[in-house]
């Protein structure tokens, strides 16, 4: 029973992986070969990971786990994201294609914890056993891009296409995860902690603050330069 449910949490985050390692490496190629953007347009559409990075959390972390399961948020995100994925392959110009981006990176950036809240929740020991179903997520990242120089696709809209494909696959395949019941608040919630600032007191361990310090330096790296 135990090698089914590892087995089955290993294919999600190779499939999770594969969706953005399809597209997200390749997609400066397609910009700017083939629809012609600007290197400014360009980097302002690689900044849209970072923005839902902080925008995302708050939005899926009211609903994630206190009102649905985690695997069933993450069947609607990918699902979701396949529709968004596929839409972007029609698109030519940038202001709609940011926008689009956008909303779908809010989409997926939640679904790199949702993976792994899943796990954590499903391992008997996870401190041992997290790190051989994660590499999984490794393979799929580094497949995506394998498959996609293999075929030479660079320029055209089709990493995409495989993304949306792929992306609706995991959605799917989300729904035959172990299923967890949502976890009923027995006391009211605060607007604060549906915000996540209760996070802030973590600053005080020396550990956090260290890890924080270099998370705001890449998010600065990724945005501006």
């Amino acid at each position: 029973m135990q090698n089914t449910i590892k087995a089955k949490l290993s294919a999600m985050m190779f499939f999770q992986f594969f969706i953005q390692g399809s597209w997200y490496v390749t997609m400066g190629t397609y910009l700017g070969r083939t629809l012609n953007f600007s290197g400014v347009q360009i980097g302002l559409a690689y900044s849209t990971a970072a923005i839902a990075a902080i925008i995302s959390p708050v939005i899926v972390g009211m609903i994630a786990d206190r009102f649905f399961s985690a695997n069933r948020v993450l069947a609607f995100l990918n699902v979701l994201g396949a529709f968004l994925l596929f839409w972007l392959t029609k698109v030519q110009t940038f202001s709609l294609f940011f926008p689009i981006l956008l909303f779908y990176s809010i989409c997926f950036m939640p679904t790199m914890s949702l993976t792994n809240s899943i796990s954590f929740a499903n391992l008997i020991d996870p401190a041992k056993e997290f790190s051989r179903i994660r590499l999984f997520g490794s393979f799929g990242w580094i497949g995506a891009g394998l498959l996609i120089s293999a075929l030479d696709l660079e320029i055209y809209s089709t990493p995409f296409l495989i993304g949306a494909g792929v992306s609706l696959l995991a959605g799917l395949f989300a729904l035959i995860l172990p299923y967890r019941a949502p976890v009923q608040a027995t006391q009211k919630i605060t607007i604060g902690q549906m915000l996540g600032f209760n996070a802030f007191k973590l600053i005080k361990d020396r550990s956090f603050l260290v890890l924080l310090a270099f998370f705001r330096t890449d998010l600065y790296s990724t945005c501006f330069l």
